[in-house]
């Protein structure tokens, strides 16, 4: 198949023969297929290619195509398929641009700052984000802009100059992170990051956590009580740390809940629960848990991946040995796996708390040593006590 331009029209060939024609005038869509040929998919190939000539799938441009009403049920859903949607009559196809993170966070520092206020731009880069600030903080605001690149200042403070905003805005080779000594606190209406690299310039030299950590308690230590802190790319990746943080929590938590009310309550403990008890047996261990990661979100030292690292220890340090064992070890019985996990959760704990912290070798991942105390226990326990009855080893075998 292939797309000519004839006359103003476009032209779909099938070989040498015409199948289909469109024509697309300020906008407007007429697209018309062989009656012989329709319901194989040429109006779709037709539509869409004339959309992307035009512009019509580019993320970066506001597009509108129109069409007449649909002549029929399938001319309908061709073009609902591509996006037209009835209006007036119409069919109507409208697009506009998909925002970046920075024109959203422009977007929003527009809607929430007033001019007259101070302005940081504490990652100027090229000037754009402080060309920005200048133009909303007006002739009676002021625009601080900082960068530990020179060559970043030169071009931010040649921008301005070029703008006719110099009397608004400056910008100084500076390490954000030591902000305080330019503004004092409780001044600043903003102050804004823009985590990365200077464009075109030596991608080694970017914003690390070390800097960007010490500079973000710096803005927020600057900024007045009802400030706004915009910090594009951390906002982001925060973002998404949080939606990834929200759906595994809700999962663990369910599951911890169920492991309670149904596995150690009836199953392990031997209770008949009704199902309203077990739902409050539920609902109770969700509430305690709760509170306990409370307690320890609280703790500023602590951290979400230390917190998980340590977990991970104790599950594999508990159970990886004694999963394998009785998975491809017939000999091992129930004393050396109990043996096993308990002696590896414990050993979890004495490494972490008592042995790393001696530093050097010993200075290891919990989880190793846990793991090999385990499986050294469950294999010495399981030989020294009786071998599993000829019932468990047959078992083993038709499993095997």
């Amino acid at each position: 198949m292939k797309i000519t331009h004839e006359a103003g029209k476009y032209v779909l060939y099938k070989e040498k023969t015409v199948i289909g024609t469109a024509a697309l005038e300020d906008g407007r869509l007429w697209v018309e297929i062989d009656p012989a040929w329709r319901q194989r998919g040429y109006g779709s190939y037709l539509v869409k290619e004339i959309l992307q000539q035009n512009g019509g799938y580019d993320v970066k441009r506001e597009t509108l195509f129109t069409a007449g009403p649909a002549a029929d049920e399938a001319a309908g859903a061709l073009l609902k398929k591509f996006g037209f949607l009835p209006q007036g009559g119409e069919m109507v196809r409208r697009r506009v641009p998909d925002l970046s993170a920075v024109q959203l966070c422009h977007e929003f520092l527009t809607a929430h700052l007033q001019p007259g206020g101070l302005y940081v731009d504490a990652t100027c880069g090229n000037g754009h984000d402080t060309e920005f600030l200048c133009r909303l903080a007006g002739p009676t605001g002021r625009v601080l802009a900082l960068d530990i690149q020179p060559a970043a200042v030169e071009n931010t403070n040649t921008r301005l100059g070029a703008a006719g905003l110099g009397a608004i805005g400056q910008a100084l080779v500076h390490d954000h992170a030591r902000l305080a000594e330019l503004v004092a606190p409780g001044t600043a209406d903003c102050v804004l990051f823009n985590f990365g690299w200077l464009p075109g310039a030596d991608h080694e030299v970017h914003s690390t956590a070390d800097g960007s950590l010490p500079a973000l308690q710096a803005a927020l230590d600057a900024l007045k009580p009802r400030g706004v802190l915009a910090a594009v790319l951390a906002g982001l990746i925060l973002a998404g740390i949080l939606a990834a943080t929200m759906s595994t929590a809700d999962s663990q938590m369910l599951a911890a809940a169920s492991s309670v009310s149904q596995n150690i309550l009836q199953e392990f403990g031997h209770m008949k629960l009704t199902e309203k008890q077990s739902l409050f047996a539920a609902r109770l261990t969700i509430i305690c848990i709760s509170v306990v990661g409370v307690v320890l979100a609280r703790d500023p030292n602590s951290s979400v991946f230390g917190i998980v690292s340590f977990a991970w220890a104790g599950f594999g340090g508990s159970f990886g040995a004694v999963v394998l064992c009785s998975l491809f070890w017939k000999r091992c019985n129930w004393q050396g796996a109990l043996a096993g996990m308990l002696s590896g959760g414990l050993m979890v704990f004495v490494w972490k708390y008592i042995v790393s912290p001696l530093g050097g070798v010993f200075g290891i991942y919990e989880l190793l040593p846990a793991f090999l105390m385990s499986l050294v226990v469950c294999v010495v326990v399981s030989l020294v006590t009786p071998a599993p009855s000829a019932e468990i080893e047959a078992e083993f075998d038709a499993a095997k």
